[in-house]
């Protein structure tokens, strides 16, 4: 076998999903309707009960690239069962109360990265690596401070909420290793730092 041919099926056992282009999501009528090109009785409709800006464009790139591969699905079918029955039911229902606090967080991270250069003291402004913000005038520069304030506000208000979502799920007895992954610790096996909370009361108080 050829190092080029060895490649692309390494390359191809990474794909966990399908596309779906253009015409087939037409034809499948997926996210929109050809009759009044609206979601009224379409998938999309019916499975979209997000509560936040970034989880409504998950699910939604998950409809469009959906999973292939029998282990990937059950993963995720052994994860939404967990969560519509049981302790798991009970902690989702007040978690999802917690997610609509978030904000569009995803989109407020990159906005609040992007306005947070800064050109450090004795540094040549133009060398690799400083920040475009650098170089720019701004004639309205308290509209502008007061903006990035209120953005980072934002951001911790809403990180924040989700890590109320760790409290929640704290006495449930999770069997989803998926699920696990997205409401634990991660000193088991989960996402969240232990002290997210101590932390963003550090911040706050900063």
């Amino acid at each position: 076998m050829r190092a080029d041919e060895a490649a692309a099926i390494a390359a191809e056992a990474d794909i966990d999903h399908m596309s779906l282009d253009g015409t087939t999501l037409s034809n499948l009528e997926i996210l929109m309707n050809s009759h009044s090109n609206t979601a009224a009785g379409l998938l999309w409709s019916k499975i979209n009960h997000t509560k936040s800006p970034h989880g409504s464009r998950l699910l939604r790139a998950w409809l469009l690239r959906p999973l292939f591969r029998k282990i990937d699905i059950n993963r995720r079918a052994d994860a939404v069962e967990e969560l519509a029955s049981g302790g798991a039911a009970v902690a989702m229902s007040e978690a999802r109360l917690a997610l609509a606090k978030c904000g569009d967080i995803e989109r407020l991270f990159s906005r609040v990265h992007s306005m947070g250069g800064g050109a450090r003291t004795g540094e040549n402004p133009s060398k690799p690596g400083h920040h475009p913000s650098e170089h720019v005038v701004l004639y309205k520069s308290a509209t502008h401070t007061k903006r990035k304030v209120g953005d980072f506000s934002r951001v911790l208000n809403g990180v924040r909420a989700a890590a109320q979502i760790l409290e929640l799920f704290l006495g449930v007895d999770i069997q989803s290793g998926l699920l696990g992954k997205i409401v634990c610790t991660k000193a088991e096996g989960g996402c969240f730092p232990a002290d997210s909370n101590e932390r963003l009361d550090r911040k706050q108080a900063d």
